[in-house]
């Protein structure tokens, strides 16, 4: 950031002495309690308090079922059900271990992945189809609670495994999406057009379900694989460069249509978890979303990231990332200019504005029904994901 002519705080300034705080997640949580309400009303720290109700597994699918039926309440089904197939069928264990093992029965021969809550970059995950793996987690689970008073085996989430993923060159891939909220009350979102597509190193297939170099496109497991590179272009796709390519294979109607239902899942992610997320004027937080596509090109929540790596391989990984930095400051208008009231910033277009959806209903008499400011219901509209950024700094 010194490009733009900031000067990093040092031991020994004011505690106090500083315009924008960049930490993690824990010192928010530890702190929050103490620190917010000392803070000057121009400063600004990088996580909301309680972010975990997003970006934990297990959480941010208990926000999501709730939000699923306090729709159902209100009558309003079609929304319920577009909010329960943000993700796959999900359950977190060991709470919801006798309703998996229903499910699970139910349909022999189903493949199923289990991530640990707490862990990321693809730490502790594992593919299983056998329901004797299953039965062996939660009897080692028991034994350690009831006979050596120990705490059991770390929760997990249990999701169904897309066994039909849309695939480029015969190889599994998911996208990273930057996403940037300067507030959730009200609920105001921004998506900037840049991302990128993580492929697996070889060829996917569910002959070996073990392989993590096949199912997993964490950069921290294939980075582990021998015949990684990381100045291969294969590994990694702008999402300039796949959105090309998918409007080349899949038509042009098709890729706009996908583009759309990964913008809406965004916002109707956010709209899970709005109301139990502490929106302090101070918070601003950029996540990192990761989507998965199935052959049908329906695409799929696979979790959201808070602190997203800044961290780059390769030139062009640091020019995206710096770009990305540079307009979240921009958005949130830093530097003593006022923020901000179009729909694009730099690479940043503006999603989701609760106070602007607001004002729109009430000019239309309460009969506005579209919960995006620029999605009209059932049309195809163009994606602003993947496509030039409008200027260059």
């Amino acid at each position: 950031m010194r490009e733009r002519g900031w000067e990093e705080w040092v031991e020994g300034q004011g505690e106090l002495d500083w315009d924008i705080f960049w930490t993690n997640t824990k010192w928010i949580y530890d702190n929050a309690s103490t620190i917010y309400r000392r803070l000057k009303p121009h400063q600004r720290v990088n996580h909301f308090v309680n972010t975990h109700e997003l970006t934990r597994k297990d959480l941010v699918i208990k926000n999501i079922k709730r939000k699923a039926r306090q729709l159902e309440k209100e009558g309003k089904y079609e929304d319920a059900r577009a909010m329960l197939e943000i993700t796959p069928p999900t359950y977190v264990l060991p709470a919801d271990y006798a309703l998996f093992l229903e499910e699970f029965k139910r349909r022999p021969g189903s493949v199923w992945i289990a991530k640990p809550i707490g862990k990321a970059q693809g730490k502790g995950i594992f593919l299983l189809k056998n329901l004797k793996q299953v039965q062996e987690w939660n009897v080692f689970r028991v034994r350690q609670e009831t006979e050596g008073g120990l705490p059991g085996p770390e929760a997990y989430i249990v999701q169904e495994y897309i066994i039909n993923p849309h695939l480029l060159g015969g190889k599994k891939y998911d996208i990273r999406l930057y996403c940037l909220i300067t507030s959730f009350s009200p609920l105001c979102v921004w998506l900037h057009r840049s991302g990128f597509a993580r492929f697996s190193k070889h060829r996917f297939s569910l002959q070996n379900l073990e392989d993590s170099f096949v199912h997993l496109t964490n950069h921290a497991i294939q980075k582990l694989d021998v015949e990684y590179n990381a100045t291969e272009t294969d590994c990694k796709w702008s999402l300039s460069s796949l959105r090309k390519h998918l409007k080349q294979t899949i038509g042009e109607e098709n890729t706009l249509r996908c583009f759309q239902k990964i913008e809406e899942i965004v916002v109707r992610t956010m709209l899970s978890v709005k109301s139990v997320m502490i929106s302090d004027p101070h918070c601003f937080e950029l996540y990192g979303f990761d989507v998965l596509i199935d052959e049908n090109l329906q695409p799929w929540l696979v979790e959201v990231n808070a602190s997203p790596s800044m961290t780059s391989d390769t030139d062009t990984d640091a020019a995206m990332k710096s770009r990305i930095l540079h307009d979240t400051f921009d958005v949130l208008g830093l530097e003593g200019e006022r923020q901000p009231e179009g729909l694009s910033v730099g690479g940043f277009d503006l999603l989701y504005n609760a106070d602007q959806i607001l004002t729109q209903r009430k000019r239309d008499g309460g009969n506005q029904t579209a919960q995006r400011l620029r999605l009209k219901q059932g049309a195809v509209y163009n994606s602003t994901l993947g496509l030039p950024l409008p200027w260059v700094r």
